[in-house]
């Protein structure tokens, strides 16, 4: 991994009032990462994006863009990025083109770069219609294309699947894909869409309560996970008095969760109980289930806190 990180995020924290929002959040950002920013509603996502961007000051800790304090060097520091936070900021009644031109006009970019973001996001058959006219996807890869009008070393996307078609989200993640390779970009995207994330992104920061709680690449945090889900296919279901921590899925499978060296037990007190087993798989991870672990991990050891004090 580089040295140099494009986006240092170190120890920020905000406070409103009594309450919260992130707390002693740190990762770093480096060229061609696309970093998943993961977390239920309210977790912290969309306020740790808009401290990036000084869209909201923190309370307490730094953030360096291309090694530029954003509260020292702001002006310096924000036109390494681009960013979308909630929806694209278009004009509808206009063009696409038209609005890549007000975008141009304001960084003084010339038209040939107007030229290649149009080809970049794949808008060329549309560029000259009416924004109003263009799908969610279109809207979106025209907003990724103002975003990057400016070749941003960071680009910051706040929940850009949200709304849109399988067709659509295999589009946006092909450029994104493309962005991170090609461009060269560092790019921190939240979703609630992990299945998609977890085929774009190469790490991932898990954050619920305005904490951080994993920030590792995908590979590390599913070894980490030492649980396995299976499916058994049974001649009887109703194991009531014999297992314990299991699902009925139908008339003929139980889901179990357990640790790989545990699942010979199981089986042997099956069988030990005259259950027949037609079949075992053993399921691959996903992050979503990962991520849910995590939380209920989290939620457990809150509780535990909790009763101790």
């Amino acid at each position: 991994m580089p040295s140099n990180a494009i986006l240092e995020v170190n120890n920020i924290w905000k406070k409103i009032s009594h309450h919260v929002l992130v707390n002693d959040i740190t990762f770093k950002l480096y060229e061609g990462d696309i970093l998943g920013f993961i977390g239920p509603n309210g977790a912290g996502k969309t306020t740790t994006m808009k401290l990036i961007l000084g869209l909201q000051s923190t309370n307490g800790g730094t953030i360096k863009i291309a090694g530029h304090d954003i509260k020292k060097e702001f002006a310096t520091a924000i036109k390494n990025v681009g960013a979308i936070i909630e929806n694209p900021d278009v004009y509808m009644y206009m063009t696409g083109y038209e609005n890549l031109k007000i975008s141009a006009s304001i960084y003084g970019i010339k038209s040939k770069r107007i030229e290649e973001v149009i080809e970049i996001v794949g808008l060329k058959d549309k560029i000259h219609e009416p924004v109003k006219k263009y799908s969610l996807g279109m809207r979106q890869r025209l907003g990724i294309a103002i975003a990057i009008l400016h070749k941003p070393k960071v680009l910051i996307l706040d929940e850009p699947m949200n709304g849109l078609d399988p067709k659509g989200i295999d589009e946006f993640k092909k450029l994104l894909l493309s962005l991170a390779k090609e461009e060269k970009m560092a790019i921190l995207i939240s979703s609630h869409i992990l299945s998609e994330l977890e085929n774009i992104c190469n790490r991932v920061c898990i954050i619920s309560n305005g904490t951080i709680l994993k920030d590792d690449t995908i590979k590390n945090i599913k070894e980490v996970t030492d649980k396995i889900t299976y499916t058994i296919e049974l001649n009887n279901t109703k194991l009531d008095n014999i297992l314990y921590n299991y699902q009925v899925m139908d008339n003929k499978h139980i889901k179990v969760i357990s640790k790989q060296e545990n699942i010979n037990t199981i089986i042997k007190t099956l069988i030990l109980n005259n259950i027949s087993i037609y079949e075992i798989k053993k399921e691959n991870k996903s992050l979503e289930n990962i991520f849910l672990e995590i939380l209920k991990e989290e939620q457990r050891d809150k509780t535990n806190h909790n009763r101790t004090n």
